[in-house]
């Protein structure tokens, strides 16, 4: 017959000796560190075991709300009257597979960052979707004159080219107060819009982006800042090629997602949280088919980048960078593709806000809309990347965009007051401008070393040498009066051509 375990009710609050029987009324012991946790511990090993509502064995039954304050405990319910203190005591109470939506709310404060692994995500039901969500606090920002919140006045939707703004008449603000920050439409017209800041003045705030809906006179609005901060990091768990010693803020590893989750939604999500470090960065690799939104969020890197990606399925969107010298906010490994939406970086020095690098499949792709770059250093390195960049806007840069393979298009541009704006200096670099608008730079496209730039009748961009082609200076009008259309390198097949 079969070996039989007795049931034995343990104690919550003490370790216990628990013994086994068998039907061969053969003692067998085995010591369990039972935690009001409900976490399990056999000879010093976790066994990730949670009996808490909305689990059966290692699967989710419903769905799971978690709460984690500066004030909670790890030993605690996990309710939002008996918070946690750690999110990775949070996540550890989450069943390996989920099945439903899981929510972990993070209050204000400082908090340890946490590795994501082993999760398998699978919806019970398609029509509700599963997934793990991480959701810091935001807080009012406390602007320098007027107030964070209002009615607003009036509102423009704005375009790809020209973004969306809200007038407060009268709200007496001081320009670029808001600057990187999020403005949130809380109700009336165009309710539910969430959107960095580009800029303000002292009654107009500028979104990154257009609005889906233009607000009104009954917009109900608020600025946010960010109340949550993860500013230690944990090690990344050990992979296939050994043990790990890279520390990060948040790690997502060895995630799947499998069907009937809905489509490309996000199995894992990250919102409102300052990614704040002292020596580490927010970086995530993870498994095929597991798709990562990270949404909301601010970003300081100082040493590695704000945003590491090593496997496609990352959307960033609704995120605020601010970048010294030397650092990178979004860095793609491998060939990595991604999706960056209304994003707003300010830099300086030598910094990166885009950097592409490896060697990306055929047909890989990054995607890069509704964005701002601001500052000096190199705003769009898109290496052997296949890029579409669609209504960025970029001022100030030592360089604004360099790289990109056949198939990368920028489109509907602003590129202003650059040393150089466009640089392609790589035989296997393609480039196509449409509708590209610019002024104040330097160089407006350098092409070297057998690369190709595309510029369309549509773009305006401006630079006092408008084109360097290995060294030799022309311009849009003597191309574009060439039969056929382009100016070209006879040596290096280094060309620059239009329509």
């Amino acid at each position: 017959m079969p070996d039989r375990v007795t049931p034995i009710r343990v104690s919550a609050s003490d370790d216990t000796n628990v013994t086994f029987v068998n039907d061969g009324n053969q003692a067998e012991s085995a010591i369990f560190l039972a935690r009001r946790d409900h976490s399990m511990q056999q000879d010093g090993s976790v066994k990730s075991v949670w009996a808490g509502a909305g689990t059966s064995g290692g699967a989710t039954t419903a769905a799971i709300n978690l709460y984690v304050e500066t004030t909670g405990d790890d030993d605690a319910a996990g309710t939002a009257a008996a918070p946690l203190r750690t999110i990775p005591a949070a996540v550890n109470r989450v069943p390996k597979r989920i099945r439903h939506p899981v929510n972990i709310y993070v209050g204000a404060g400082d908090f340890a960052g946490v590795a994501v692994t082993g999760f398998t995500v699978d919806a019970a039901d398609p029509a509700v979707g599963a997934y793990l969500r991480i959701v810091g606090t935001k807080v009012l920002v406390t602007p320098t004159t007027g107030a964070a919140t209002g009615t607003a006045t009036s509102g423009v939707k704005g375009t790809t080219t020209s973004w969306g703004t809200l007038t407060l008449t009268g709200a007496g603000w001081t320009g670029s107060d808001f600057a990187g920050k999020i403005i949130e439409i809380l109700s009336g017209t165009g309710a539910g819009q969430v959107f960095p800041v580009q800029d303000n003045t002292a009654d107009a705030v500028t979104i990154t982006g257009a609005w889906d809906t233009a607000p009104a006179a009954d917009s109900v609005f608020a600025i946010y800042g960010w109340a949550t901060s993860v500013t230690a990091g944990v090690v990344a768990p050990k992979t296939a090629s050994g043990t790990s010693t890279l520390r990060a803020l948040f790690t997502l590893l060895s995630c799947v997602g499998m069907s009937g989750e809905g489509g490309l939604a996000a199995q894992v999500s990250v919102e409102w949280v300052n990614f704040a470090p002292t020596d580490m960065a927010f970086v995530t690799t993870h498994g095929p088919g597991c798709g990562l939104l990270i949404r909301n969020c601010r970003f300081e890197p100082n040493i590695l980048p704000g945003i590491g990606v090593s496997y496609d399925g990352i959307s960033v969107e609704n995120c605020s960078f601010e970048l010294a010298t030397a650092k990178t906010g979004i860095a793609a490994s491998n060939g990595a593709g991604f999706y960056a939406s209304r994003i707003y970086v300010h830099m300086t020095g030598t910094a990166k806000a885009f950097a592409l690098s490896g060697n990306p499949t055929l047909g890989r792709k990054i995607s890069i809309t509704y964005s701002y770059v601001t500052g000096a250093g190199t705003h769009f390195s898109l290496g052997t990347y296949c890029a579409a960049l669609v209504g960025v806007k970029s001022t100030g840069a030592t360089l604004a965009i360099t790289g990109g393979v056949s198939g990368t298009l920028l489109s509907s541009m602003d590129i202003s007051s650059a040393t150089t704006a466009v640089k392609a200096d790589d035989n296997r670099y393609a480039v196509r401008l449409s509708a590209v608008t610019g002024t104040g730079n330097t160089t407006a496209v350098l092409a070297t070393n057998g690369a190709n730039v595309f510029v369309s009748s549509t773009c305006t961009l401006t630079g006092t040498t408008e084109i360097s082609i290995d060294g030799a200076a022309s311009d849009f009008a003597t191309m574009r009066a060439a039969s056929p259309k382009y100016v070209v390198n006879a040596t290096t097949g280094t060309r620059v051509w239009g329509d």
